[in-house]
């Protein structure tokens, strides 16, 4: 079963592979996914951030392949369980 932190950190993947790809409909359809997974009273919220990172980052290719890879290394890290809490992560989403 996964964790939450990798069900996160997956979602925010699909996200920028989809951005990678350029198609704005996998982009939608990326984002609808990450937003369906909160509760009803915050996805709003996080429809509006969710875009809004994805705005400021499309349009730049090294920047989208640079978080591909970072979700791709932590996502690696928690499956081999050598995840650090107390270690200041980075933010997949900024």
């Amino acid at each position: 079963m996964k964790t939450i932190e990798e069900i996160e950190l997956l979602s925010w993947k699909a996200i920028w592979l989809a951005v990678q790809n350029g198609k704005h409909c996998q982009v939608q359809r990326a984002i609808d996914e990450h937003v369906e997974r909160f509760p009803t009273s915050e996805q709003d919220l996080v429809r509006l951030r969710t875009i809004h990172i994805v705005r400021d980052t499309q349009r730049q290719p090294h920047e989208v392949q640079s978080r591909i890879q970072r979700v791709s290394r932590t996502i690696r890290t928690l499956q081999n369980g050598n995840f650090n809490a107390s270690r200041q992560e980075e933010s997949h989403a900024s």
